[in-house]
């Protein structure tokens, strides 16, 4: 419809690897409420993950081009393309700890508006600690992330 041929940064090097040989499943940790506010200058970690991604491919086929001149000049097969790496988001947070939920709401209602950044991290951090140390939040977490991992 008019528009040019285009590729996006890293297609290019994507397109030269081989297939998905490896899937690396990266769940994040505990204090993903600090880190996922809007006020906080941090990438999501999907965001970060296809950084990575791209990356990693983008070494793997630099390297391989190198091969690839290094053989054509002693006249030898040239190498295979090397096989791809997929990082893949485990998100559990939101999933298992709403806003709504009881133990939150207490949480609010008894935060002291002072000291606000110390308070945060008590309230986004150190609870997720608590909260994993109990039976019922431990398997639900648990339960989300092999989910999603079968999925």
């Amino acid at each position: 419809r008019g528009y040019g041929q285009y590729t996006i940064e890293g297609e290019d090097d994507e397109n030269s690897l081989g297939e998905l040989t490896h899937a690396v499943f990266v769940i994040h940790g505990i204090g993903e409420a600090m880190w996922s506010k809007e006020d906080v200058s941090t990438m999501s970690m999907s965001d970060e993950l296809d950084q990575l991604r791209m990356v990693v491919n983008r070494k793997k086929v630099v390297s391989w081009r190198e091969e690839c001149k290094k053989c054509e000049k002693i006249k030898q097969p040239l190498p295979r393309p090397p096989n791809r790496v997929e990082f893949l988001p485990i998100e559990w947070y939101d999933k298992v700890r709403s806003p709504s939920h009881a133990l939150v709401s207490s949480l609010t209602a008894v935060t002291l508006d002072s000291i606000p950044a110390l308070r945060s991290i008590a309230n986004d951090v150190i609870f997720d600690v608590l909260m994993y140390l109990t039976p019922d939040y431990c398997e639900a977490i648990l339960q989300c992330v092999t989910t999603q991992i079968i999925e």
